[in-house]
């Protein structure tokens, strides 16, 4: 391309001799012709270099990621998490002790149904009523939510293990209504919040008591591991040892073997010397 403006260039400067123009008109535009044609070239010389440091810093970037990718999969304690599952409250419609009646379930993760019957038991309790419990159903009879009616409330609940913990489903009777979300959508928040609070604290529970024994066991890996490495280290001092010794041993064998062969040379020299003079010897008795 420069060569092609070069030449354009020199066309034009001709064209421009062969008309009759004053002398500093012509220097004026041949000086910013040339200035042009040097700006673009420049232009295009800096659009190039910015565009390969470009793509030298994108390709460090890529190997930086793919080192540290790398580094990740070769560590053997890189932990990749898992999300929390989480809590959520919705409506049911089906089958409980009185028939077909909506209601509400709530997951509570990290549970188990006895303990959290149990607990749930202890919760209702602060509503007042009597309770009991019939085919896995808790009945609390007469209980007092204030901020759900301004008459005692009915409630039946249904605990059954679910994935990952507890599904509970409660059914809030009102008085011949039950609570839900198409007739009072605001008495069906007050109990979704209740649920929903109730289900907090309990995964919360279940998960400090977890953490607690993970930590233990944690610690006793810990100390399982420290022990081990005590033993490592002391395996590899002692084969450092036994290496020392071999090698002491293989230069004593050395060192015996080249004896040996001298012996055994001195042996056969000393028995050519006793057979030597046994012929002598025997040589001066013959007539």
């Amino acid at each position: 391309m420069p060569t092609q403006n070069f030449f354009s260039l020199k066309s034009f400067i001709a064209k421009m001799m062969n008309i009759k123009l004053n002398t500093r008109l012509f220097v004026l535009l041949f000086v910013l012709i040339i200035s042009a044609d040097c700006i673009a070239q420049n232009r295009n010389v800096r659009n190039s270099q910015n565009k390969k440091q470009s793509q030298v810093q994108q390709k460090q970037k890529q190997q930086q990621q793919q080192k540290a990718n790398k580094n990740k999969d070769n560590d053997p304690l890189s932990i990749q998490l898992k999300a929390p599952t989480k809590i959520e409250v919705s409506e049911v419609f089906e089958s409980m002790s009185k028939g077909k009646k909506p209601g509400l379930k709530v997951n509570v993760p990290y549970g188990d149904a006895a303990t959290i019957m149990k607990n749930w038991k202890k919760y209702m309790k602060s509503f007042g009523g009597k309770q009991r419990t019939s085919s896995g159903e808790l009945f609390s009879d007469n209980a007092i939510i204030a901020d759900l009616s301004e008459n005692t409330v009915d409630v039946y609940t249904k605990v059954e293990p679910f994935a990952g913990g507890v599904l509970m489903k409660v059914f809030f009777d009102l008085g011949g209504a039950y609570v839900s979300e198409r007739v009072d959508k605001g008495k069906f928040n007050v109990a979704a919040n209740i649920l929903r609070d109730f289900a907090t604290n309990e995964a919360a529970r279940s998960l400090q008591a977890k953490l607690g024994q993970e930590e233990e066991a944690l610690m006793k890996l810990a100390s399982d591991r420290a022990i081990m490495n005590d033993i490592e280290q002391q395996l590899m001092q002692e084969i450092v040892e036994y290496e020392a010794a071999l090698v002491q041993r293989k230069s004593e064998l050395e060192r015996l073997q080249k004896e040996q062969k001298r012996k055994n040379e001195a042996t056969k020299k000393q028995i050519g010397v006793i057979e030597q003079l046994k012929h002598n010897l025997k040589a001066i008795f013959q007539k």
